[in-house]
């Protein structure tokens, strides 16, 4: 019995480790198509707080919010281990045909996605154009972050922005904010707030301070920040992520759009819509972007994705049919983790995989968000408004008719002859003859 034991285990752990070397390259030969959507690398900090002048904008060579050398290598690191993963499917030297990549509209994320590519097209042959410079110009589309709410999550949402504050208003979060009261108030006091911080804000503290973390060769943290007050602020700013899509119809609205894009992109691919010679489409935007999608498929990340991180969604055709597998990288590891997509176990078909996601797909998304009344809806929508008014009206209609027919099938309904001086056949009427 203890052999069996021991023999199971081992065989256990053989397969996990043969599966977690052999899951870096995807199958090629039933590979038909990946979406790629990766995490910026690392930046300078957006902002930072009044009191912390050693760190303020002049001290960062690009100023905020920018793609540093470190974030550059990082993604083109990982340009050089997508093409480890899917060299065989991708041709070695770029092809417009072959590959579209998007970004939103920052400098970071832009910059990001030319490292990456960098990394995976280096060029050969017909495509060197400098012996000197083992670069290539690759095109990356973009457009302006406020018309961009597919990748730009953060995008003015009413009704997302209504959701998330009574979310962070819900006993359970107030709970949180009262056992971490003392924390909170020294963080307020430290940083120069002129309110009280709440779970939501952690962001404003966390995000300045692991800038300065990244970059400890030539910044240092103000003087209170302590290991156990790092240790402390990481726990309540990576906990935040619980809150900040707590709700399906908060996923739907911050995740939605670029699944239904990913999804609509695989059934064009199945259904012949698509460019043959299109196989891989890229999108370069923020941690928000990846947590959004994560969560429309049913994973919450304990954790916010870090710089680099990327999400692989590939189409596989197996035996005549489509499937759906998903990947999760985190970083800057090696290691590529399989994310089992919620209402979809492995292998998930591509049917079985739209048919999960249609409930968190937006119909109308400006409208849903309540930016725009109903008279501005997309003809679409308002098709679909109309029709299901027409079935209702029908429906109210014939239980209103059924109900009218019964009562006049259940009681008789009596004729009565009025009499009446002008009735042509009153009794008071006199033939007197006549013309």
């Amino acid at each position: 019995m203890v052999r069996s034991r021991c023999l199971v285990a081992v065989c256990s752990i053989l397969l996990q480790c043969f599966y977690s070397v052999t899951s870096q390259n995807s199958r090629i030969d039933t590979l038909k198509f990946v979406h790629a959507v990766w995490r910026h690398g690392d930046r300078t900090p957006s902002r930072t707080f009044s009191t912390d002048t050693a760190n303020n904008e002049s001290t960062w060579p690009q100023g905020y919010g920018e793609l540093t050398r470190k974030g550059i290598t990082q993604q083109y690191d990982l340009g050089k281990w997508l093409r480890q993963r899917y060299d065989g499917f991708l041709s070695r030297s770029y092809s417009k045909y072959e590959i579209f990549v998007r970004s939103t509209g920052y400098n970071r994320t832009i910059m990001s996605a030319m490292a990456t590519m960098a990394g995976l097209f280096v060029p050969e042959g017909e495509q060197i154009w400098n012996e000197d410079i083992r670069w290539q110009p690759i095109p990356v589309h973009s457009r302006p972050r406020e018309s961009d709410p597919m990748l730009w999550t953060n995008r003015q949402c009413p009704t997302a922005e209504q959701l998330y504050r009574e979310v962070v208003d819900m006993p359970e979060v107030k709970a949180i904010e009262g056992e971490n009261a003392g924390f909170l108030s020294m963080l307020s006091e430290k940083t120069g707030s002129d309110r009280p911080l709440r779970l939501g804000d952690m962001w404003e503290i966390y995000d300045p301070l692991n800038a300065v973390y990244h970059h400890r060769e030539t910044h240092e943290w103000p003087s209170w920040v302590s290991e156990e007050v790092w240790s402390d602020l990481q726990r309540l700013y990576h906990l935040y992520l619980k809150y900040y899509f707590f709700t399906t119809e908060v996923q739907r609205l911050r995740g939605g759009l670029l699944l239904s894009d990913v999804l609509t992109r695989m059934e064009q691919k199945v259904d012949g819509e698509l460019d043959e010679r299109r196989k891989f489409h890229a999108f370069s935007a923020h941690d928000t972007t990846l947590a959004a999608l994560l969560v429309t498929l049913g994973i919450l990340p304990e954790r916010w994705p870090s710089y680099a991180s990327v999400i692989l969604v590939e189409l596989h055709r197996r035996d005549d049919r489509n499937f759906v597998e998903v990947y999760f990288k985190n970083g800057t590891e090696d290691k590529v983790y399989p994310i089992e997509v919620s209402n979809c176990p492995r292998p998930c078909t591509l049917i079985q995989f739209s048919k999960r996601s249609k409930a968190l797909i937006p119909t109308d998304w400006e409208y849903e968000c309540g930016l725009k009344v109903w008279y501005e809806l997309e003809p679409k929508t308002y098709l679909i408004m109309v029709g299901v008014l027409a079935v209702v009206i029908t429906l109210l209609a014939a239980i209103v008719g059924s109900f009218v027919m019964t009562a006049l099938r259940a009681e008789p309904v009596a004729i009565y002859e009025l009499s009446s001086p002008m009735h042509p056949l009153s009794s008071r009427d006199t033939d007197e003859g006549g013309v």
